[in-house]
């Protein structure tokens, strides 16, 4: 559905406290179940990603204290499940 050099809105999977930021897909990243010592681990679809805009990187460092820096210091993980719409 998403490709690689796609633009995104996301939620946080932090929680609706974050504010939704777009971000630019860079390498999908896909993990099958696993299971370990009494316990199975899911399977989920990522993407390793960047934020883009500088307004929302300065959001997120100043008032959630999220220690980004634009335009070096932006690289994220999103799961695909947080992903809202294509831009």
């Amino acid at each position: 559905m998403y490709k690689k050099g796609d633009i995104v809105k996301v939620r946080s999977c932090a929680g609706s406290a974050l504010p939704i930021v777009h971000v630019k897909l860079l390498k999908k990243v896909i993990v099958k179940e696993r299971k370990g010592n009494k316990i199975i681990w899911p399977a989920y679809i990522g993407w390793e990603a960047k934020l883009i805009y500088k307004k929302e990187v300065e959001l997120l460092r100043k008032k959630f204290r999220i220690p980004y820096k634009f335009p070096k210091d932006v690289d994220t993980f999103v799961y695909e499940d947080d992903i809202i719409s294509k831009r």
